[in-house]
């Protein structure tokens, strides 16, 4: 007699348990690993501006790079002037700057070096070298030495939660107006464009908890290396109750 093995239903649904455990397996288990940064770091801005000319003889050259560098990377090796003038190098968040330890010289033209061993937080190091250069004023008497001026004005108004404050700057300068640059606590916001008027901002307010306070401030440059700084304005969460309407709940009211 020939005996035929029957599989029984239980047999079945753990053979299809074996084999979806061991697609589920080859697939990955079901995990996703984190995206690794491996975007390089580029330069976004620099000053003064390249090939810019009637530079002071005191500026203060700063590289604004497009996220966060590694401290480690930034120093008088992977930033020079010239490759031999000396100075002291320091970083603050996206942006590098070089400090001159003397007044560079008159009717000079300058190179700025920045190694492509600088990287970001991540470890990515830039893609190239960069480069660019600028001339010092001709007569050193006739220095433009004038910072330019900057002003914030806030638009605020009872707003219900999700809404933004318009943060706009006013900036001039007596010859030529560079750049303005917004800071929110400290942090510098990165924006398409800052090289042409209206200077504004839009402070996302959706997300803040009760109490948050956005402290904006602006610095202006001009093309000669003179910086300006504005106030700092508070734009912050309050919360009150409509008194006329209790039922309508609660709104959220920006002030200056």
């Amino acid at each position: 007699m020939i005996r035929l093995n029957t599989v029984t239903s239980t047999q079945k649904l753990a053979l299809l348990m074996l084999l979806g455990f061991g697609l589920f397996l080859s697939c990955g288990g079901g995990t996703t690993e984190p995206k690794k940064d491996s975007t390089p770091p580029t330069v976004v801005s620099v000053l003064p501006v390249t090939n810019a000319t009637m530079v002071a003889l005191n500026i203060n050259i700063r590289a604004t790079f497009s996220e966060p560098l590694s401290a480690s990377t930034v120093n008088s090796a992977t930033i020079t002037l010239n490759d031999t003038i000396s100075g002291s190098v320091s970083l603050s968040g996206k942006i590098v700057i070089f400090n001159p330890d003397a007044l560079l010289d008159s009717a000079t033209i300058y190179t700025v070096r920045l190694s492509n061993n600088i990287s970001d937080t991540a470890g990515n190091s830039m893609a190239l070298e960069y480069t660019w250069t600028f001339r010092t004023v001709l007569d050193s008497s006739v220095a433009d030495l004038i910072p330019p001026t900057t002003d914030l004005t806030v638009g605020y108004s009872e707003l219900i939660a999700g809404d933004t404050a318009t943060i706009t700057a006013v900036a001039s300068d007596n010859k030529m107006l560079d750049r303005v640059e917004f800071y929110d606590n400290g942090i510098l916001v990165v924006q398409p464009d800052y090289n042409n008027p209206p200077f504004e901002i839009f402070v996302d307010l959706s997300s803040d908890e009760i109490g948050t306070v956005h402290r904006i401030h602006t610095i202006a440059y001009d093309t000669a290396g003179n910086m300006g700084s504005s106030d700092t304005v508070a734009v912050h969460y309050l919360w009150k109750e409509i008194i006329s309407d209790p039922d309508e709940g609660w709104v959220r009211d920006i002030h200056k």
